[in-house]
């Protein structure tokens, strides 16, 4: 089982006795060194935040639902029953920025990766979706330059 960024899938995450939905954020990694993946958990109690992502109507899910940043785990793949669907691109990069938000991912003064486009970012400031890519794009040419690997993104 290889699952990939963007998939919703039907976890027991040990609560409540129940199966809950997931979207899959890890990298997709063919030869991944533990047998685990990022994800962020999907729920229908929309409280307007911030680390939250509206999603649209999908037919995998029979209520209203959002994606919870701020829940952003990992978990064994053999707990993972079964995939549901992929979310849309679009959806997945609000998912991105809204994560690279609530994790202070993009803060150019925070981070070991200084994003070059020197956008004075600080750490409460939320930013667009076109700043988060400026610092997202250097990550991945970092990326591919350094030992160090990153989970998401």
């Amino acid at each position: 089982m290889n699952p990939k960024p963007g998939e919703v899938w039907l976890v027991d995450l040990g609560l409540a006795a129940k199966m809950r939905p997931v979207l899959i954020v890890s990298r997709a990694d063919p030869n991944p060194p533990r047998a685990l993946v990022v994800y962020v958990p999907l729920t229908s109690q929309n409280r307007g935040s911030p680390y939250e992502v509206v999603l649209p109507k999908l037919p995998f899910l029979n209520r209203d639902s959002v994606a919870n940043v701020q829940g952003l785990g990992s978990v064994p793949t053999v707990r993972l029953e079964r995939k549901l669907d992929s979310l849309p691109e679009e959806i997945m990069l609000q998912v991105k920025v809204a994560i690279s938000n609530a994790r202070s991912v993009h803060s150019c003064q925070s981070t070991q990766f200084p994003c070059p486009s020197a956008l004075g970012c600080f750490d409460d400031q939320l930013l667009s979706v076109q700043q988060v890519l400026t610092c997202f794009n250097y990550r991945l040419l970092t990326y591919r330059a350094s030992p160090i690997r990153s989970l998401i993104f």
